[in-house]
Parts: C-alpha cells; sequence; structure tokens
C-alpha cells in the first residue's frame, strides 16, 4: 500500500517540477521528429525509473504509461498549445500576439516582372516563385537563374 501512494507522490512531482521544467515554451516550438524522439525517450527514461523498471525487462512504453496515468509528449504538447491557442484568441486585440494570429500576407507589391534596365514588363503577373525567376532570364541575369534553378 505505501509503495503505490510512494509512486503516486513521484509521479505528481514529475508532472508538476519536471514535466514543466522540460515542456516549458513547447507551445511556440517547431517541433521536428528529432526533438519529439528526444523527449519522449527523456519521457520514458523518468517513467521507467519511477516504477523501477529497466529496458531489460521489456515492458513496452505504452504498458509503462498506462501503468503511470500518463499520456505521451506528442499529446502533452499538443494539449499546451491548444490552451496557448485559447489564451491568445481571447486577448486584446491591440496586443502583438493577437495581432500576429490574425495576421495574412499582403498582396505581392510587384506583381509584374520587369526588365531592370527599360523598366517595362516582361510577361503577365507571375503567380510563382519560378515564373518570377525566369522572368529575368532576358534581363541578362544567367547566372541568378542557374543558381536559382538548382534550388528549385
Amino acid at each position: 500500500m505505501t509503495k503505490k501512494w510512494v509512486i503516486k507522490t513521484k509521479i505528481r512531482l514529475y508532472n508538476d517540477i519536471v514535466v514543466s521544467t522540460l515542456l516549458y515554451g513547447s507551445e511556440t516550438w517547431p517541433m521536428t521528429v528529432a526533438n519529439k524522439k528526444r523527449l519522449e525517450a527523456a519521457h520514458h527514461r523518468w517513467l521507467r525509473r519511477i516504477l523501477y523498471v529497466s529496458w531489460r525487462d521489456k515492458i513496452t512504453n505504452k504498458s509503462i504509461r498506462e501503468r503511470t496515468g500518463q499520456e505521451d509528449i506528442e499529446n502533452i504538447i499538443r494539449k499546451r498549445r491548444l490552451r496557448w491557442l485559447d489564451h491568445v484568441w481571447r486577448m486584446d486585440k491591440d496586443r502583438r500576439t493577437n495581432q500576429i494570429l490574425h495576421w495574412f500576407p499582403e498582396p505581392d507589391p510587384f506583381p509584374f516582372c520587369v526588365d531592370v534596365i527599360n523598366g517595362w514588363p516582361l510577361s503577365a503577373q507571375a503567380t510563382s516563385l519560378h515564373q518570377k525567376i525566369t522572368c529575368l532570364r532576358p534581363c541578362g541575369l544567367e547566372f541568378f537563374v542557374q543558381s536559382s534553378e538548382e534550388i528549385l
């Protein structure tokens, strides 16, 4: 009975101290696969330590999470992001964070490709980056076109 209470206390401390410190600011992180794997590995390592379970015992991470009542890190971060988004949504409209949330890019101020030397339009409205780059070819900017085509 006491061991069960000790594990519950450890899990509660783990959630309050370790998870909150580990995921501080995770609402705005761009989550990469590598970072997700690292966070999951750390999460499961700590949960195994709390339960006194070694990786040699061949117990799956899912069963460890079920025994401790924990979610995987991806779901925890998703919930934190939704909570943060709700917080930003309720902010005043003049706050910078809310303005960024509702921001839409303005239309292209230079929709036409223009000859750099003569200043006249080379083609109709360029809709893609590739079209804008290829419009530069008649201007004598072959080097820029060739290097940018390698990127595309």
